[in-house]
């Protein structure tokens, strides 16, 4: 599996609004409370293992020469 980085923002992004909206929320009952948890506990997990899946969007290419060895004046 290939996940850019930007991509992993936006499903991040997607975690943290509904972790927010549970916490904005009146009066949940707490099966509704525990049930949401579980998800984003869930979610969380498989958000780590996507993040172990970014590419790096602009990679070095493999023509261009190595100069690490050089000095700019």
């Amino acid at each position: 599996m290939k996940v850019s980085r930007e991509n992993y923002r936006k499903m991040n992004k997607g975690y943290n609004a509904i972790f927010d909206g549970l916490q904005e929320i009146e009066d949940i009952t707490p099966e509704i409370s525990m049930a949401m948890n579980q998800a984003l506990n869930i979610l969380d997990a498989c958000l780590d293992e996507v993040k172990k899946c970014i590419v790096e969007d602009d990679e070095p290419s493999k023509t261009r020469p190595d100069t690490s060895g050089f000095t700019v004046i």
